[in-house]
């Protein structure tokens, strides 16, 4: 019985860490060109734009309309942000003219946006907790 009751203090906690899907509805794409990235932030460290520094991330090189929907799977409870990039001319980054504006639309979780900048990563929060979790976000283009 103690080795039953030793086990079960060693890896019950483990099998109840909630795992969700998170899914994300992006609506308002301009066209189909390109690509669309997707970035799941834990931290503001790199919200929006550095996706290497996401938690998760997607790339849907065949957008088939304005509006895509994608589902992140095994999501643990706890704070994210989301970012979306459409990636028109398929180099995957954000381009902007020559004072900073960008040509290629984007947008976040909360429809969060940015004043003179991008979005603000505590504006983006989203809870994911008890349950899936579904999403919608809108596109903006300049």
């Amino acid at each position: 019985m103690k080795y039953l009751t030793a086990f079960l203090f060693v890896f019950l906690p483990a099998t109840l860490l909630a795992q969700h899907s998170l899914s994300v509805t992006v609506k308002g794409l301009r066209n189909t060109e390109g690509n669309l990235l997707l970035s799941v932030f834990r931290s503001a460290d790199g919200f929006p734009s550095d996706d290497s520094k996401a938690l998760y991330k997607a790339k849907i090189a065949k957008i088939p309309g304005s509006e895509v929907k994608h589902i992140f799977k095994d999501i643990p409870d706890g704070y994210y942000a989301v970012s979306v990039l459409h990636d028109e001319n398929g180099d995957l980054k954000m381009n902007t003219n020559g004072i900073g504006i960008p040509k290629e639309g984007s947008g976040a979780s909360n429809d969060a946006r940015g004043s003179f900048g991008p979005p603000k990563y505590a504006d983006a929060l989203i809870s994911v907790k008890g349950a899936a979790k579904s999403i919608t976000i809108n596109m903006h283009y300049y």
